[in-house]
């Protein structure tokens, strides 16, 4: 008969084999679930960033996270100003369907100083991102650089932190991250949401990166804007090696929207569903993740960020959403691009009090824009005319007329949740410019 000591030896080198043989297997819960980090960098078009072929000296970080990810070049955010979009991000659902369409800033400046107005806020039984990931024992942290971005519109449903500012700089929104590091790697897995807003107007001239001392007028502004890409840049690799995001990590970069420097006529955003404003990037980085990496020709939607990350990280999606999981798209090499209607949306109120909708569908390389504004349709074959500067619908009215049911049928399809409002007294931050 084995002695008691002897028993106990036994057990606990099988005790120790077990746990070697389960920790080299690769099932702990800190493996099997991922950190994920969802980066938002506002107003950044996809063409600023070199990975997408561009610009070569602007973002070498992300330009090298890009190349050990997935890139997918033909990626469309679901509106082209802030509140719509980020909100479409967060849910994966569009515009028309969580029922933010303007943001707090746009709709402060139809209201003059009068301190009381309405908001859209998202619907409180709409799941956010947040949520999903708290549910599956994530914990959940987001700083926000934009002021529409708010809790009283919805945007903090299922975050255990969540700070927002308005335009105050990348270093204040690292700042704010390191200052809850402690919290962030204790927790067993957790989601962080990030939006830096640096390259939006008014855009700084980083005098280590700004390289259009002689320019003058719009010339000037876009090369203020693209230093402006390059301090975010430092601003991601700052916080991507404070928190250690080489290993376990799954990191989504997009942005809500692009900016135009007169390319039809314009500065800005929110003003036209050009591709300026809404090709935004969609990159997906994970080193343990088995992701086949390259550069994907499919066209996707930033309203696919929810569900991609989600099921990436191991996650069944038990809610309803519209966007696509491109899980499938990031674990085989670039295949036959995928083809499916791509839909983007804008709807402001004027100052008069009249409406301006836009909207537009990209399917089989062909573009179609509507406007309540204009006179006429917009149609263009990207393949030809990848900056939509011929027109086409007159030549092919056939084409538009079809293209226009085909955009009109599937946003009947959506599932629209009743919108939500909230009485917001505006103060003096909100009337700054």
């Amino acid at each position: 008969m084995l002695s008691k000591i002897k028993v106990g030896k036994i057990l606990l080198f099988s005790l120790v084999l077990f746990c070697v043989g389960f920790s080299l297997s690769g099932c702990t819960k800190k493996d099997s679930k991922p950190n994920v980090i969802l980066l938002v960098i506002d107003t950044l078009r996809s063409d600023m960033l070199p990975v997408y072929g561009e610009h070569s000296d602007l973002a070498p970080f992300m330009t090298e996270l890009g190349k050990q990810g997935v890139v997918f070049k033909n990626a469309f955010s679901t509106s082209s100003w802030t509140a719509p979009a980020t909100a479409s991000i967060l849910t994966g659902l569009y515009p028309l369907e969580h029922g933010i369409l303007m943001g707090r800033r746009s709709t402060r400046k139809l209201h003059g100083r009068d301190p009381s107005t309405k908001l859209n806020a998202i619907p409180k039984e709409v799941t956010t991102i947040a949520e999903i990931m708290k549910e599956n024992g994530f914990a959940t942290f987001a700083a926000v650089d934009n002021g529409n971005i708010r809790e009283d519109s919805g945007f903090a449903q299922g975050f255990d932190k969540f700070a927002t500012f308005q335009n105050v700089g990348g270093d204040n929104i690292n700042k704010t991250i390191l200052d809850w590091a402690s919290g962030i790697k204790k927790s067993e897995r957790y989601f962080l949401y990030i939006q830096y807003m640096d390259p939006h107007h008014p855009y700084i001239e980083h005098e280590k990166w700004f390289k259009g001392g002689d320019k003058h007028g719009m010339e000037r502004l876009k090369y203020a804007y693209q230093s402006e890409v390059s301090f975010t840049d430092e601003k991601v690799k700052e916080i991507y090696q404070a928190l250690g995001w080489d290993k376990n990590t799954i990191i989504l970069i997009t942005s809500d929207h692009g900016e135009e420097f007169g390319e039809h006529g314009a500065g800005g955003h929110g003003k036209t569903l050009y591709n300026e404003v809404t090709n935004v990037p969609f990159i997906v980085y994970y080193p343990d993740g088995q992701l086949k990496s390259g550069l994907r020709e499919d066209y996707v939607g930033s309203i696919d960020a929810l569900p991609t990350l989600v099921e990436l990280a191991g996650l069944k999606l038990k809610h309803e959403v519209t966007g696509h999981s491109l899980l499938p798209l990031l674990k085989v090499s670039n295949t036959s691009p995928q083809d499916r209607l791509i839909y983007s949306h804008l709807w402001k109120t004027q100052k008069a009090g009249s409406i301006v909708e836009m909207k537009s569908s990209i399917k089989t390389r062909k573009k179609l824009i509507l406007s309540s504004k204009a006179k006429k349709d917009f149609y263009f074959d990207l393949e030809k005319d990848p900056f939509e500067r011929h027109n086409i619908a007159g030549k092919h009215s056939t084409a538009v007329a079809a293209s226009t049911k085909e955009l009109n049928e599937y946003e009947q399809s959506f599932k629209k949740y009743e919108r939500e409002w909230i009485e917001v007294p505006l103060n003096e931050d909100d009337f700054e410019e």
